[in-house]
């Protein structure tokens, strides 16, 4: 997850945060010293994206690289990293995705991930890579602690690895490859792997398709010496009743056989699935629709039980969820009307770590503010509460300037809806009038000076002038050398100028497509390229036209290059200026100019950072805050505001003032506050757009 490590100690009443101050927050996987659980093992990163990323699948994602395994000896109240670690420059190479302490020599402990597998004999200070496969998954057998089976992988979009599954009886110091009939390569990407605690003989293999769906679920009754393809009858990782082809398998595979029945599985795909014969057949137990009944919110990552209330747990993209007992029923009975019988208890209420793309607030004092979240919808807030208004993945929106409860909101890929009524009503926006490519995070913005025209960028920038009742292209961009890619990824329109707008084209690797600028002066009559002098080897994630003055642009640009973050035009893009200066290494997701000051603001991967007017210092301020993703920024001047969204903690927010009168001494502006949490309970309360990508 990207919002850290959370502990409890009232039995998931309330949550602690424990890694805020990490470098980054993203944490893959967890492992308790069992003699002393005050030593916890970490990885920081976000695994499950693996294989996902503008180099690769064509979506700009936030970043998922992570650091290696970092280690706490004080219950999570401090953390140091071990000798296993990585950089953010390596990429995918950095992902860890298991660690596991042996149960009697807690100073033995394995690890596996991307670049291999690796032991540790010292309780972690060093490290030595033992097999260089790429590995997805580890578990220990419950009965003899020095046997680890470990499963092998190959990523489709990079084409790496080589699926299997391996085994070792002397606690991960050597590893032999087993029999088993799964194709390494071109076939299976993923393996999950679940062992029996009542007989461990018994272990069930998971294979992960091509296409991200199942390819099938094998069966070992003799400890891993022969293997045989159980099922593969329907495809449980798809979003429906398991007939069509394709799923999310290598972002999110809960698997589990029940400790007390090897005849038990359970499988969480984008629904839950449950066996209760040996995985001879399956049959329906979660659907990730309220259409059945009370459910579990789509795309389940982890289950679990726990040994000491016979409780299972299920982690997904909505919380945490736990259960007495999973009840199956049959698609027959739910389509003949029938409700599913699991009783879920949500149990993560306690916690922010909702995955904010973009938001938008009021320009008045009724505090109202819309937001979209990763897979989590939009969410609207009236300035009393929160409710849910929209479906899919949350995204960009825009807010009405002044007329209470209208707004735009988006999901995945450019579908955007209009409200008047706060939500109550939403209305389909055919803003693609050309039917053009769009971006995952599609950017819409509006001109507060000439409301409701509202712009949309496609491949080209469309206008609305009523609203978003109907739209026009008012631009006509040439095709890119590869003649595709040519999503736009951030447009501006002046605050001085309502004639004035700049549009960015984002980059596309797979196809040699670089990064584009494009400027108008006429209202989008005539456009031209203002990319010269800028490095159109990154992606541009947003642009900022000066508050009083046109001719003034920013560009700020994610990646992982150094020095190239931030640049600057004083003449309308004829020419740039690099005012990256002392930045770290990371994305920046969002440049805004302070209203009422010459200050700058940039949302980063790790925080706030500001630059006062005439300084070559760019300076963290994000005080109150965690080291988590921001996403985007957002001024309301009636309500003296500053308002950020997070990638995995939620919402907050700060006095507009006290950031205008920086001066060059930097003296501290206010803190930054969490704004009042969601509640997890308004993720069940709206239908998400199937076939939605995560």
């Amino acid at each position: 997850m990207q919002g850290g490590l959370w502990k409890t100690t009232d039995n998931g009443v309330t949550y602690t945060p424990l890694t805020d101050n990490l470098p980054i927050t993203r944490i893959s996987d967890i492992a308790i010293d069992p003699i002393n659980p005050n030593t916890i093992y970490i990885s920081v990163c976000d695994f499950e994206y693996i294989g996902i990323g503008f180099f690769l699948d064509g979506r700009k994602r936030h970043t998922h690289y992570g650091i290696g395994v970092y280690k706490s000896t004080d219950g999570g109240l401090t953390w140091t990293p071990t000798g296993l670690s990585f950089s953010l420059t390596q990429g995918d190479v950095s992902l860890i995705r298991k660690i596991i302490i042996h149960p009697t020599n807690t100073n033995n402990v394995v690890a596996c991930g991307v670049s291999g597998m690796y032991k540790s004999t010292n309780a972690g200070v060093n490290w030595t890579l033992v097999h260089d496969s790429l590995f997805w998954d580890l578990i220990q057998d419950p009965v003899t602690p020095n046997t680890l089976f470990a499963a092998s992988g190959w990523v489709k979009n990079s084409n790496i690895g080589s699926a299997g599954i391996y085994k070792s009886t002397d606690f991960g110091t050597t590893w032999t490859l087993l029999t088993t009939g799964i194709p390494p390569r071109g076939s299976v990407q993923r393996i999950c792997l679940s062992q029996s605690v009542s007989n461990p003989n018994i272990i069930y293999a998971l294979a992960v398709d091509s296409l991200r769906g199942m390819y099938g679920i094998y069966k070992t009754n003799n400890a891993g010496n022969t293997w045989t393809l159980k099922y593969n009858t329907l495809n449980l990782l798809t979003w429906d009743e398991g007939l069509s082809s394709g799923g999310q398998g290598t972002y999110d595979v809960g698997f589990l056989v029940h400790p007390n029945n090897p005849n038990k599985i359970y499988v969480g795909g984008v629904n839950l699935w449950a066996s209760d014969d040996g995985a001879n057949t399956f049959d329906p137990a979660g659907y990730w629709t309220n259409e059945y009944g009370p459910s579990i919110h789509a795309d389940v990552h982890q289950l679990k039980y726990h040994s000491a209330t016979n409780k299972i747990y299920l982690c997904c993209d909505g919380g945490v969820y736990r259960t007495n007992n999973i009840i199956s029923s049959t698609w027959n009975d739910l389509n003949s009307g029938n409700l599913f019988q699991t009783i879920w208890q949500d149990v993560s209420d306690g916690m922010n770590t909702t995955s904010f793309y973009r938001l938008s607030s009021s320009k008045t004092t009724s505090n109202e503010i819309v937001a979209g979240a990763q897979d989590n919808a939009t969410f609207y807030f009236d300035g009393l509460s929160w409710s849910t208004v929209n479906g899919g993945d949350g995204m960009d929106n825009v807010m009405d300037t002044a007329s209470f409860g209208t707004f735009t909101a988006s999901s995945q890929f450019g579908n955007f809806d209009n409200t008047f009524d706060g939500g109550m009503s939403m209305f389909w926006l055919g803003a693609n009038i050309n039917g053009e490519n769009a971006e995952w995070t599609t950017p819409i913005i509006a001109d507060n000076n000439q409301y409701p025209r509202q712009y949309i960028g496609y491949e080209n920038v469309v206008e609305s002038t009523d609203g978003g009742l109907s739209w026009s292209p008012i631009s006509n961009f040439p095709p890119p050398p590869n003649f595709y890619g040519n999503e736009l990824s951030a447009i501006a329109v002046a605050n001085s100028n309502s004639n004035v707008l700049v549009a960015a084209r984002r980059v596309r690797y797979e196809f040699s497509n670089p990064g584009q600028l494009f400027r108008t002066n006429n209202g989008g009559n005539t456009w031209t390229n203002i990319t010269a002098g800028l490095p159109d080897s990154l992606y541009y994630t947003s642009v900022e036209i000066g508050l009083s003055n046109a001719s003034t642009i920013y560009v700020s640009m994610a990646g992982l290059t150094n020095g190239l973050k931030v640049f600057k035009s004083i003449n309308g893009g004829q020419s740039w200026t690099n005012i990256s200066y002392n930045l770290p290494n990371i994305p920046i997701n969002c440049i805004k100019q302070i209203p009422g000051s010459d200050n700058l603001m940039l949302a980063t991967d790790i925080g706030i950072y500001v630059l006062n007017f005439g300084s070559t210092t760019w300076v963290k301020i994000s005080n109150g805050l965690p080291n988590v993703i921001v996403s985007d920024i957002e001024f309301n001047p009636a309500m003296n505001r500053i308002y950020i969204s997070t990638f995995g903690r939620g919402i907050w927010f700060s006095d507009l003032s006290s950031f205008t009168g920086i001066s060059t001494n930097y003296q501290t502006p206010s803190p930054f506050e969490l704004f009042p949490t969601l509640n997890q309970g308004f993720f069940q309360s709206v239908l998400q757009l199937k076939n939605k990508p995560t």
